[in-house]
């Protein structure tokens, strides 16, 4: 028996728009509300933490500036012993590295000198 079929019917699953009802549509505005409140705070953090970033940036850039400049001058500045070589004959007192016997400054005596000359007692002084 040979039956022909003239139609078939079947079910699927679609994504198709459905009128909400109020109830819905009031949680829907609720789940709105909660995540646009969520995207304020993270784009206050994200500024939060831009910023932060920038400092460490700029903190790094500053670094990477004075190593730069050290390298290519072949040169830092560190503390070095100084030694003041007063001769108070001539009123002159030269400023003489104590690490490599420089002379690093030739000047007049000054107050503070002039009484060291007469109480006898050098003070060590940064200057």
């Amino acid at each position: 028996m040979s039956h022909e079929l003239n139609s078939l019917t079947w079910k699927e699953w679609r994504f198709l728009p459905v009128a909400l009802g109020d109830d819905e549509v009031r949680a829907r505005g609720e789940q709105l509300a909660d995540t646009v409140q969520r995207r304020n705070t993270l784009e206050i953090e994200q500024a939060g933490a831009k910023k932060a970033m920038k400092e460490d940036l700029d903190g790094v850039d500053a670094e990477v500036t004075k190593l730069a400049l050290i390298v290519s001058e072949r040169s830092e500045v560190r503390s070095v012993e100084v030694e003041i070589r007063a001769n108070l004959s001539i009123g002159l007192a030269e400023e003489v590295r104590t690490d490599t016997g420089e002379i690093i400054r030739s000047r007049p005596l000054d107050e503070k000198d002039k009484l060291r000359s007469q109480t006898g007692l050098p003070f060590d002084e940064p200057k």
